[in-house]
């Protein structure tokens, strides 16, 4: 590795404060981060640590592992981090790529593994999920595509997810597709097939109205005297996120036939029926390829099995369709979602998940040097699935970030983010004004730094405890428990207390986080001497207006959620849930 020395002072971290999204209304209420001194050259933060290429206490260049308990492990290898490597960054929630075929083990004691990890973990996968598709199908799909599946396959990525994979039906749909799309783990190979389960689709013809639950079965509407035979199909557009759920653009096609007769006469209806109870008009209905009519629809599904299956085929357990509309029934144009699929403003574009807030939110950065967001809610009216739009607003932006769901922005000399419920930007850092490029992790630990300068700072949120330890990591050393956050094979953390056993109960640790009996972190909500609590996706106990599944509750100060009162002019009642 190429060595380059300056003179710095150590290297201490500064633990930050948990991220709060109340509106910062002015500078003395936002967190200042301390600047040190020192060059990094490159960071890379995602999970539950980080990789740092940088000159530190006083030692040539070298590269480093920041891991959970804030300890700066010194890998020892002949490889050159590439940059352009950062897509393989993790593997299986262990390894940490730094070049090709050259990984750090996590596991064991820092140690660079050169091996194909990214490969065996990719095979192992797809390997996985062809023995239970094989195990599982029952004359659904075409037996020759048991081995031979196709698919975007990102089994390196960090935590694990779901990708989608094509494969060909038995036989083909009316709309002409010949494959369904089923979407995979990258770890052990369970699955869904996310062209079967649609939720609860409000479809009205002249003849009466019908709900269609799925892309397999027929639902009868009799018109005078006949009877026909109503079938939706869908396709998949374009992948957008997921967290626990995916989201995707998918074609929605409608179709009809009178009853029994051969399924070559089924015509296309997507421009002559109408959804919801209200009786909206699908809008921007189009032909595809086939001359088949379409309308594109943003879909939310779980990737949860269902009980049942299709043709031996699990499939998601929920899933609902959305109209990219309004409440009326007006065409919407939303960010993240790109021309051709009623995007609006131009550059790169990305759609957000916010796990934490159950609220998805939009953004795309366009040429002028400026990161536009909205906050878009999935919501039902008289049965009619849309999308509520706040007003965009835009902010300028030196570097920015998107990391499970948050928008991160470095802005002349603030860290941003889009707050969705107050829908604006909030200031939530205040670094030196300097600083030019930063890397966000999925628990909010984020470094910034600016290399011309020899400047950076590191700010610990969650997933890194600030101990500041900088340590040289050699193949045999010895194994400690080192007090902090430490996290599982399985994904779970958990804290070590200074005597090596493991916390329960509260712990405050900059937040306020719980340990369950077994020493467990926890998230979401939890009952405490009568009380309930809200912890985030990170751990970190919650207080002010928390977003739940599209339901709002309120914790005070201490956390404790609020029942039967009234909280800045909102009743919330007996469950805690603001009454609208």
């Amino acid at each position: 590795m190429l060595k380059r020395t300056t003179k710095i002072t150590g290297l201490l971290m500064a633990m930050a404060s948990i991220i709060s999204i109340a509106p910062a209304k002015a500078d003395d209420s936002v967190k200042k981060i301390e600047t040190k001194e020192g060059t990094v050259y490159n960071a890379y933060a995602k999970g539950p640590g980080m990789l740092i290429d940088a000159e530190i206490n006083e030692k040539d260049e070298a590269l480093y592992y920041v891991s959970a308990d804030g300890k700066f492990h010194e890998i020892d290898s002949d490889d050159s981090w590439d940059n352009d490597y950062s897509g393989k960054l993790y593997v299986n929630n262990r390894y940490v790529g730094i070049a090709d075929d050259s990984y750090i083990d996590l596991q064991d004691n820092y140690k660079v593994v050169d091996d194909k990890i990214s490969d065996n973990v990719n095979d192992d996968a797809d390997e996985a999920l062809r023995r239970n598709i094989k195990k599982d199908d029952d004359e659904r799909l075409n037996e020759d595509e048991y081995d031979g599946i196709n698919g975007i396959k990102t089994a390196n990525s960090y935590p694990s997810t779901y990708s989608p994979y094509s494969y060909k039906l038995k036989n083909a749909r009316v709309n002409g597709a010949t494959t369904t799309t089923i979407y995979g783990s990258n770890v052990d190979g369970s699955y869904v097939d996310a062209d079967y389960n649609i939720g609860s689709l409000k479809v009205n013809t002249t003849g009466g109205s019908v709900t269609i639950k799925n892309t397999e079965d027929t639902y009868e509407v009799k018109d005078g005297s006949t009877t026909y035979e109503y079938k939706s199909e869908i396709k998949e557009r374009k992948y957008l996120n997921q967290n626990d759920n995916v989201y995707r653009l998918v074609d929605l096609y409608i179709f009809k036939k009178i009853k029994g007769s051969d399924d070559s006469t089924y015509t296309d209806v997507t421009d002559e029926v109408t959804f919801g109870g209200t009786k909206y008009a699908a809008t921007n209905v189009k032909n595809d390829s086939n001359g088949k009519q379409y309308v594109t629809v943003f879909q939310k599904f779980s990737v949860a099995q269902a009980s049942g299956d299709i043709d031996g085929l699990k499939y998601a357990k929920d899933s609902s369709l959305y109209f990219i509309t309004d409440e009326d029934g007006n065409s919407e144009n939303v960010l993240g979602f790109g021309s051709g699929f009623n995007g609006k403003i131009g550059g790169t574009s990305r759609f957000a998940v916010n796990a934490t807030l159950g609220l998805t939110s939009s953004w795309s950065d366009d040429t002028n040097g400026k990161i536009y967001c909205e906050t878009v809610t999935p919501k039902s009216k008289n049965g009619y699935n849309y999308l509520d739009l706040s007003d965009n607003d835009n902010t300028d932006f030196d570097a920015a970030n998107n990391n499970a769901g948050q928008t991160w922005i470095l802005s002349k000399g603030y860290i941003k983010t889009w707050d969705t419920k107050a829908e604006e930007f909030v200031n939530l850092y205040k670094v030196d004004g300097g600083m030019n490029k930063m890397s966000a992790g999925s628990k909010g630990d984020i470094i910034v730094w600016n290399e011309d300068d020899e400047i950076y700072s590191i700010i610990a949120t969650g997933g890194i405890a600030a101990t500041g330890t900088t340590t040289t990591t050699t193949t045999g050393a010895a194994t400690t428990v080192a007090k902090g956050w430490t996290k599982a094979a399985d994904g779970t953390w958990s804290y070590n207390k200074a005597d090596g056993t493991k916390a329960t109960g509260w712990l405050q640790d900059g937040a306020w986080y719980y340990l369950k009996v077994n020493g467990v972190m926890a998230t979401g909500w939890i009952n405490d001497n009568g009380n309930w609590y809200y912890l985030n996706a990170s751990g970190a106990m919650q207080t002010g207006w928390i977003n739940d599944n599209g339901n709002w509750y309120y914790c005070n100060a201490s956390g404790a959620m609020l029942t039967n009162t009234v909280v800045e002019g909102y009743y919330v009642g007996a469950n805690g849930v603001w009454v609208k």
